[in-house]
């Protein structure tokens, strides 16, 4: 979400990387983001 005024861009994430970054996120104990990301994987 962009604040009043603001530019925001996005792109394609590949599968294998939101895998890494999903694995990254578990790894460092940060289990909220990597359940969030994890859902939002399956749900697409």
């Amino acid at each position: 979400m962009a604040l009043k005024g603001q530019k925001t861009t996005s792109d394609f994430l590949e599968w294998s990387k939101m895998q890494s970054l999903v694995l990254k996120l578990e790894r460092d104990g940060d289990l909220k983001f990597a359940l969030l990301s994890y859902w939002e994987l399956h749900r697409a």
